[in-house]
């Protein structure tokens, strides 16, 4: 499937701002954190097109992480939250319910000006996005 298609070359040497040796990883199950149907059934099986749009979200996702820390250390739990609104729709769209689960969460905090949750759930959020993104990089479903 995804592993054999040539748009995954040289991935792992891409450099993101979330560094894997800084933050543990989670035991959340792989079957959580990237279900490759989901993608594959919105784009009708176009493996080539699933692929196009995998790179595009692992090149753009750790801004849009980034973003979401800045808004939670400036104090800023509404716009944090909005931010984990379209980080939590792009999650949806690859497929990783884990990483769903845990920026709705961020979402509802920031509606709920919370900073303190969103500030505990950063880590956790940073930790699922590079065990996705080691699945992506491998290529795998």
């Amino acid at each position: 499937m995804l592993k054999e298609n040539p748009l995954f070359v040289g991935l792992g040497d891409c450099s993101y701002g979330i560094k894997e040796n800084m933050v543990k990883p989670l035991d959340t199950p792989k079957y959580e954190l990237y279900d490759a149907h989901t993608l594959l059934n919105q784009l009708m099986g176009d493996e080539v097109l699933a692929g196009t749009i995998i790179n595009v979200f692992l090149d753009d996702m750790p801004h849009q992480i980034d973003l979401l820390k800045e808004f939670v250390d400036q104090g800023k739990p509404e716009q944090a939250g909005a931010q984990a609104h379209k980080i939590k729709g792009a999650m949806a769209n690859i497929g990783s319910p884990a990483l769903q689960k845990t920026t709705h969460a961020m979402e509802k905090a920031g509606r709920a000006n919370d900073i303190a949750t969103l500030i505990q759930l950063v880590p956790t959020l940073e930790r699922q996005f590079i065990e996705l993104r080691q699945i992506l990089e491998r290529g795998q479903d």
